[in-house]
Formats: structure tokens, sequence, C-alpha cells
């Protein structure tokens, strides 16, 4: 039987940790695949806007950002907080600015939808209806 660590049997911490774990590396897989699709873009789409390559770029920036804080929250719950549970019942600053982040990377990703939409079909009403909503998924994002 496994020794328990805190009142949690050391298992169940090994579970919750491998999952956190293989979630960064998906993750990191994606990453990849993102960095390869901004690279195929700027090669490939050098006669679009400069707004549009602005927009591309945050896109890409805030989820490089992202993949960092998720890395520096998997080392300190693996490495510096490992089978403390006063560590792991804690928020460290990359979970919160985790949820910061990703707020603000979903606010472009609806930002650049909203500003293709406009440039293609020349329905701003439609791109303000997409704006609102994103305005209102990012306030209860946060």
């Amino acid at each position: 039987m496994a020794t328990p660590t805190a009142g949690i049997p050391s298992g169940v911490l090994n579970d919750i940790l491998g999952a956190l774990f293989l979630a960064a590396a998906i993750g990191g897989l994606l990453q990849g695949i993102n960095n390869g699709q901004a690279v195929f873009y700027f090669r490939n789409n050098q006669s679009d806007s400069r707004i549009m390559k602005y927009l591309v770029f945050f896109v890409w920036f805030t989820n490089v950002l992202h993949l960092f804080l998720v890395a520096a929250a998997v080392y300190m719950d693996m490495v510096d907080g490992h089978g403390d549970i006063d560590k792991s019942e804690r928020l460290y600053w990359s979970d919160m600015a985790i949820v910061l982040v990703s707020a603000v990377s979903d606010l472009g990703v609806k930002g650049t939808f909203s500003y293709r939409v406009w440039r293609l079909s020349q329905q701003w009403i439609l791109s303000l209806m997409i704006m609102i909503g994103a305005f209102i998924t990012f306030g209860f994002s946060l």
C-alpha cells in the first residue's frame, strides 16, 4: 500500500501530478504546431495588412506566454511542492497569471476572428456582436 503524505495517499498524489505533467506536455506539443502555423503565416501572407500581422503576432505571443506560465506552475507543483500538502493547496503567482493570460489570449483570438469577418464580409454589426460576446466572456473569465 502507498504511504500517505499528509492525508493523501502517494498514489493519488502521483496520479494528480502525472496528469498535470501530461497536460503540460500536450500543451507544449500544441504550441509547437502553433509556432509552425505562425511561421507559415508570416512567410506566405506578406500582403496582409499590418493590423492582421499584429493580431497574429499577439495571439502567438500570448500562447507562448501561457505555455511558459504552465511550465512554471508544473515545476512549482512537481518540484518545489512535491509531497507537501500545504504547498499543493496554495495558488502560486503563475497559477493566477495563467487565468489572466488565457483570458487575454481568448480576447485576441476572437478579436482576430471579428476583424476577419468585418474585412471579408463588411458586416460591421456581425463583427460588433462577436466583439461584444468576446468582452462578455473576458469579463466573466476574470
